[in-house]
């Protein structure tokens, strides 16, 4: 039997070799093709596409045999460059769906989504790159990855590495990836996706101490205004598919704010802190039949 790394050579060698193949085959069976045989040759390099994604995965599994832990990230990012998004179906759900949702629609996103994590955890974690080799922000292909989509794949990362946050430089990487997915998410085009990712960001500033690294747009203030602000938009032509959790928002968002009013001191604490619980309360006594109180979560007073 072969040694386990020259095994593990041989088995890269015959990847190359598979993908090879396809190549000339397709070369071979398209080259000379006239127009009426352009429904089979669009069906060959659809089912070419569909697997060339799934081919790099097998490039990152043979590195790893390898213990090339590199070359492994690189080919899945290539992986996921390649991954069919239109046929998938992940192009619908971006604008239809949460990323956890996204992610467990069928067979194909549910391996995009391993793949992800996989890379994010491996390039994080166990090579400690930096944030513009971690980040799937490098992924855009405009009129291939729309922004709904290349959005859920940040926030695919963000929350692969939240269980990590302990981990030293974990902070930095995933306010980049926080902010990446907000310059995704236009406020003018997608208001509810970039409200997610707020909240997500308010979460993330009150795990972290409440340290906002000199930003002053990453305090809890700013961060609900514009959440709120985001809340209130009424054109929803992208968006609409996301109205049901504008209220689920709208809850969030006071109840973040309870808590960072916990955590602070001042005179007017106790005051602020019934504020938000008592708005929150209001959204939630608006669902129920027949409540005696309801409020419109678009209409707000002041603390």
């Amino acid at each position: 039997s072969l040694p386990p790394h020259t095994s593990s050579r041989v088995s890269l060698v015959k990847v190359r070799r598979h993908n090879l193949a396809g190549t000339v085959y397709q070369s071979s069976k398209y080259g000379g093709v006239d127009d009426s045989e352009d429904g089979e040759r669009e069906e060959g390099w659809k089912q070419l596409e569909e697997q060339m994604f799934r081919r790099w995965e097998l490039f990152a599994v043979c590195y790893s045999k390898m213990g090339d832990r590199k070359l492994t990230c690189d080919a899945f990012v290539e992986s996921v460059k390649a991954f069919p998004y239109g046929s998938s179906g992940l192009g619908h759900l971006g604008r239809s769906a949460t990323p956890s949702s996204a992610f467990s629609a069928n067979a194909s996103t549910k391996q995009l989504g391993g793949i992800i994590d996989r890379l994010t955890y491996a390039a994080t974690c166990e090579l400690f790159l930096p944030l513009a080799e971690v980040s799937l922000l490098t992924a855009r292909k405009p009129g291939v990855i729309t922004d709904e989509v290349l959005g859920l794949l940040l926030e695919r990362q963000i929350s692969t590495l939240e269980p990590c946050l302990r981990k030293d430089s974990m902070q930095i990487i995933l306010r980049g990836l926080l902010r990446d997915a907000l310059s995704v998410y236009k406020a003018t085009v997608i208001p509810l996706h970039r409200a997610r990712v707020l909240l997500k960001c308010m979460e993330f500033l009150l795990k972290d101490g409440d340290a906002n690294g000199g930003e002053t747009c990453w305090t809890a203030k700013h961060l609900c205004g514009e959440v709120l602000q985001l809340l209130a938009v009424e054109d929803l032509v992208h968006d609409s598919a996301f109205v049901p959790f504008r209220l689920q928002h709208t809850v969030a968002v006071h109840l973040w704010l309870r808590l960072f009013v916990y955590r602070s001191t001042g005179s007017p604490m106790t005051s602020t802190m019934s504020y938000h619980v008592e708005e929150a309360c209001n959204v939630l006594c608006g669902l129920v039949p027949n409540s005696p109180t309801e409020t419109n979560p678009k209409t707000k007073r002041s603390p």
